[in-house]
Order: C-alpha cells, then sequence, then structure tokens
C-alpha cells in the first residue's frame, strides 16, 4: 500500500477509536461484546507490530457476536449487521437522557445534557459508518478472505411489538445528521422507555438475581380470539382501560374453574393494549415477597403495568400472601400509580382453612397464638383485598358448544355442526371436562387430525 493511502487509513482508524473515546452518554457501548470487540480491532489494526492471526482472530469474534445478535433475534436488520446492532443499542441503552426522556420532553431537559446527547450522536454516526474502514484495513493487514457481515438477519418483517423501533432505526438510517434527530428519539423513549423495556411489552421477575427478564414471544392471544365470558371480561377491559387512561383503577382477582379463560384472559389484554403502554410482568407465588422490589422497578418508568400472578393460592403454612396483602391493602410504602396487580385463582379463599381452623377453641401445641379467630380472619380476607373479583364459572353444555363452534369457525374447520358437536361432547366426557381449555383442546385435535387426512389420504 502507498505510504500516503497506509497513513489516511491509520488516520481514519484513529477517528474510529477517537469516536469510542469521546462517548460520554452512550458510554455504555464500550461495555457490550460488539463494541469492546471493535474497539479492539480497531487497535489491533492501528498496532505497529502485530501477528497477522491476531487480527484475523479479532475479526472473527466481532463477525461471531454480530451475526448471533442479528439471527437470534428474529428481526430485520437495518443497514449492516454492526450498524443493525448500533442502532438497537442507541434505541435500548438506559443513560442520563435516556432515562430522563422518559419522564418529560426534551425543551424541559438541561441545556448541559442536550448538548452532550448531541454530541455523541455526531460521534455515532461517525461509528456507524466503521464497516467499510474496517474491512479496507483488514483486507490490507491480512491475506484472508474475510467473510461479510452485510447479509445477517431476519428476512420476515418487523414484529408488531417491534414496529416502532424499526421506524425510528430506518430514520436515522436515512438522516445525514444525526443530532437532528434527539427530538424525535426523545420521543420514543417517552413512549416505549429504553433499556429493556424498549426491547419487550412483556417481563418476568427472577428470584435468583432481583431483576426483570425480558420474554421474547409473548403468547399471542387475542381478545378477539376468546369466546364466551363477555360479561365477566368487559369489567376486566373497562378497569384496564381506565388505568392506562390515568384514572383510578382496582386490582383485580379472576376466580374460577380451571380452563375458563382467565389466565389467556390477562394475556391478552397485553395484546389489546401494548401499543397504549401497558406492560405485563409475571410474578410466581413464590416470589411474592420480592413484591416490594418488583415495585421499586416498575415505578420508575412511565409505562402502566400489571403484575400478574396466576394460580394465586396459599397452603397455612406459606407466609408470601402476607406480602401481597400488605402492598393490596396500603402498607406505608404505597404501590405506585402505573402498577396494577391481576391474580388468578381456583380457590375463592386464597388461603387453606382447615377445620379445625373454625374451632376458636382449638389447642395448637406448637404454636402460642392466642387468637387463633384473627389469624383465621386475617388469612380469608386476602381475597377481600382486590377491588374487584370476576368469577368465571365452568360453562354448561350450551356455552361449552359455543365455544367450541366459534373456535371451529376461527380456524375455517368445515364439519358437519352435527358432528362437529357430538364429537366435542365426546372429548369433554374422555378428556377434561367442560371449558373453555377443554374445547380449545379438541379443535387443535380436531384441526390436526382433518390437516394429515389432507396431506397422507
Amino acid at each position: 500500500m502507498p505510504k500516503k493511502e497506509s497513513k489516511q487509513l491509520d488516520n481514519q482508524l484513529f477517528q474510529l477509536q477517537l469516536a469510542f473515546a469521546g462517548l460520554s452518554l452512550y458510554r455504555n457501548l464500550l461495555t457490550t461484546d460488539a463494541g469492546t470487540q471493535l474497539y479492539n480491532l480497531l487497535s489491533l489494526l492501528r498496532a505497529k507490530e502485530v501477528e497477522p492471526l491476531e487480527i484475523v482472530s479479532a475479526y472473527h469474534t466481532l463477525l461471531h457476536t454480530l451475526c448471533r445478535d442479528a439471527e437470534l433475534s428474529g428481526e430485520p436488520c437495518v443497514g449492516d449487521a454492526w450498524q443493525n446492532f448500533l442502532l438497537d443499542f442507541i434505541i435500548t441503552d438506559e443513560n442520563p437522557f435516556s432515562l430522563q426522556a422518559q419522564k418529560m420532553s426534551l425543551r424541559d431537559m438541561s441545556p448541559s445534557l442536550i448538548k452532550a446527547a448531541g454530541y455523541d450522536m455526531k460521534l455515532l454516526q461517525q461509528l456507524f459508518y466503521a464497516t467499510s474502514v474496517v474491512k479496507k484495513a483488514c483486507g490490507f493487514a491480512s491475506d484472508s478472505a474475510y467473510p461479510d457481515w452485510h447479509v445477517f438477519g431476519g428476512q420476515n418483517p418487523p414484529s408488531n411489538t417491534n414496529l416502532e423501533n424499526h421506524q425510528i432505526k430506518n430514520m436515522f438510517m436515512e438522516t445525514p445528521a444525526w443530532e437532528s434527530c434527539l427530538e424525535k428519539l426523545a420521543d420514543f423513549y417517552q413512549q416505549k422507555g429504553c433499556g429493556i423495556f424498549a426491547k419487550y411489552i412483556a417481563f418476568k421477575w427472577s428470584g435468583e438475581d432481583k431483576k426483570l427478564k425480558g420474554i421474547p414471544q409473548p403468547d399471542p392471544v387475542r381478545l378477539d380470539n376468546l369466546v364466551g365470558y363477555k360479561t365477566e371480561r368487559k369489567v376486566i377491559i373497562d378497569n384496564t382501560k381506565q388505568f392506562i387512561a390515568g384514572y383510578p383503577a382496582n386490582n383485580i382477582l379472576l376466580y374460577g374453574d380451571r380452563g375458563t379463560g382467565k389466565s389467556s384472559t390477562v394475556k391478552a389484554l397485553l395484546n389489546e393494549f401494548f401499543i397504549k403502554g401497558l406492560r405485563l410482568v409475571e410474578m410466581t407465588k413464590k416470589q411474592l415477597s420480592d413484591l416490594p422490589s418488583l415495585l421499586d422497578v416498575l415505578k420508575r418508568h412511565p409505562q402502566k403495568f400489571i403484575i400478574f400472578v396466576d394460580d394465586l393460592s396459599f397452603e397455612e403454612t406459606e407466609t408470601e400472601y402476607l406480602a401481597l396483602k400488605a402492598i393490596l391493602e396500603g402498607s406505608l410504602e404505597a404501590r405506585p400509580a402505573n402498577v396494577l396487580i391481576y391474580a388468578t385463582s381456583n380457590r375463592r379463599h386464597l388461603v387453606k382453612e382447615k377445620f379445625s381452623d373454625r374451632t376458636v377453641s382449638t389447642v395448637y401445641k406448637d404454636s402460642e397464638e392466642i387468637r387463633i379467630q384473627d389469624t383465621m380472619q386475617e388469612k380469608l380476607s386476602l381475597s377481600d383485598r382486590f377491588g374487584i373479583t370476576v368469577i368465571f364459572p365452568a360453562p354448561d353444555q350450551k356455552t361449552y358448544l359455543e365455544i367450541v363452534e366459534n373456535l371451529a369457525i376461527q380456524r375455517s374447520i368445515a364439519l358437519d355442526p352435527a358432528v362437529l358437536r357430538q364429537r366435542a361432547i365426546q372429548w369433554s366426557m374422555l378428556h377434561n371436562g367442560r371449558s373453555g381449555r377443554s374445547a380449545k383442546q379438541f379443535i387443535d385435535q380436531l384441526e390436526g387430525e382433518l390437516a394429515l387426512e389432507k396431506t397422507y389420504f
């Protein structure tokens, strides 16, 4: 390579290093796998004496990371794999600017913060175009044929939950001066959130490390897919609409027989209202002692969160219900206004009661409890702490068959109505009785049978 061209290339590599070094608000880029690996590769490419093997290894380490992130996301790439990674980093990073943008508009932020964010945008835009420089430098540094990272990423269109992410990434791609994107970026943070909240709409609480984890593919069930129980669901939907609109709303207990669609109703709310800022957080009853920690996380974010506890019931020796009861009835630390608790149970009284509990004179040899009646009332009163209790009764045969018929229509199953009803009744008798879940299981089986007949016979 001519000396002048070599010097120009070295200066381009140095400018990329300088862009990394100059980041302030978005400095977390240097702690990511891909960011660290690219910076390391730049250093090797500028080193006076370096083994070609080191460059080959560094390049392919970065290639592996970009390939992994792009392919496992299932989402289409915007730009090449490095550019797509960088854009994903920008819209999900938690930093002083993104955290403030969640709570206020750009015009309400301090001028110094806005200036720092604008400066970082210029540096990030430099790094966005690093691919061609790196490829050119690697080509001169080694005789190896380097594979490209342009072709990674899912081929399907972006999922409904990631449309906003895809749109703002395209905005950056098409904008010549990224500092001019600050207002729209701040609006994105305010609407979608930052960090894990910009990436997912459903979460689960990890009891081991006491933090939220995103659920990449939440249950896609929608309210339109659910048949029956319209009156019961309307109560839940209306309460949720009040909550999203910022009006007073109640915690809800969904009580009823198994398989009646209680859990599906809560999950369907997310798919109906995520576009308006609703988020769902799953928590098991064993994790309820962590409820104060979870609330402390959620109250810092502007989205509306429903904490979902499925199959809620307690044995008499379990004490996790006390943490839930304290939140429901109003402890010293109040429940944040952006959080509600929805729980399902097939037990009307959530804490198991024994006949011996009803006898006030019962002597507990292993206990010094004196006011047993008070203890019993405390256990039985947990369900009363939910503002609304919605009962999902087991369907009678008429309702069960209506559910079956509606599901068959949704799945485009063409079968004689009399045969459909007869087989549905047989299914309920031989399997799990009459319920919405049983109806769905029957339709799943029937759809599979009919598809198999068309394929092989």
